[in-house]
C-alpha cells in the first residue's frame, strides 16, 4: 500500500510538471499575452477657477481685467503625478500667445493664474480665448484645450452689444442644467454656484437688462 501511495503522488507530480511546461510553452509562443505589463495612462485637465472640469469642457465667461486662475490636474493610471512640470499655452482672440509654467504638487495640480487687458485693448481682448495644457507623463506628452469668452458684460449672452431679450432667452433655455448636459450653455453660467444655471444666473441678466455697449 505504501508503495501504492508513493506510485501514485509520483504520477500526480509528474502530470503537473508536464501541464506547468506545456502552459509556459504555450505562452511563449503566443506573443500577444503578457500577463506582467500593467496598462499605463498619463492624463491631463485643465480648468479655471470657474470651471471647465473634463476633456475639452469650457469654462464660464469672465470681463476684461479680471485674474484667470488655471488648474491641471495630472494624473498617472489615476493617481496624482507629482512635480511634473506642465506647460500652458494662452491664445488670444487674435491668436497671439504666451505661455505660463507651473509644477504639478502632492496632489497633482499645477497652478498659475494671468490677467486679462483692460477693456480699451478691444481687439485683443473681447472673444475666444483658447488654453493647451500639456505634460510629460511616463515619457508622454499628454493635453488637454479648454476656451472661454470675454465679454464687456457677462449679462451679453449672445456677445451682440446689448442686453435684451434674447439673452434671457438663451439663459431660459439652458436653465438648470449642468456640464455635460447639451442644454448647458458656459456663457449662462454667468455667477456662483458654477456648473449649474439657475435664478441666480438669471438675476445677472435681469440687473443689467437694457444696457449696450458703448466702446
Amino acid at each position: 500500500m505504501a508503495n501504492a501511495s508513493i506510485l501514485s503522488y509520483l504520477t500526480l507530480g509528474a502530470l503537473v510538471l508536464s501541464m506547468t511546461m506545456n502552459l509556459g510553452s504555450t505562452l511563449s509562443k503566443n506573443q500577444n499575452i503578457d500577463f506582467y505589463a500593467p496598462v499605463t495612462s498619463g492624463n491631463i485637465d485643465v480648468l479655471t477657477q470657474r470651471g471647465g472640469k473634463g476633456a475639452s469642457v469650457p469654462s464660464p465667461p469672465f470681463c476684461p481685467g479680471d485674474v484667470v486662475f488655471l488648474y491641471a490636474n495630472v494624473t498617472y493610471n489615476e493617481w496624482p503625478e507629482q512635480n511634473s512640470d506642465v506647460a500652458f499655452q494662452i491664445l488670444n482672440p487674435p491668436q497671439e500667445s504666451f505661455v505660463l509654467y507651473g509644477r504639478t504638487n502632492a496632489s497633482g495640480v499645477a497652478t498659475v493664474s494671468f490677467g486679462l487687458p483692460s477693456p480699451e485693448h478691444t481687439d485683443s481682448v473681447f472673444g475666444t480665448w483658447r488654453l493647451i495644457a500639456s505634460v510629460d507623463v511616463a515619457e508622454v506628452v499628454v493635453d488637454d484645450t479648454l476656451e472661454f469668452q470675454v465679454k464687456w458684460n457677462l449679462a451679453d449672452v449672445n456677445a451682440d452689444g446689448k442686453v435684451d431679450i434674447y439673452d434671457m432667452v438663451l439663459a431660459s433655455h439652458a436653465y438648470a442644467s449642468t456640464p455635460p448636459d447639451p442644454h448647458w450653455n458656459p456663457n449662462c453660467d454667468m455667477t456662483k454656484p458654477y456648473g449649474i444655471i439657475d435664478i441666480y444666473d438669471m438675476a445677472v441678466i435681469a440687473s443689467n437688462y437694457g444696457k449696450r455697449h458703448t466702446p
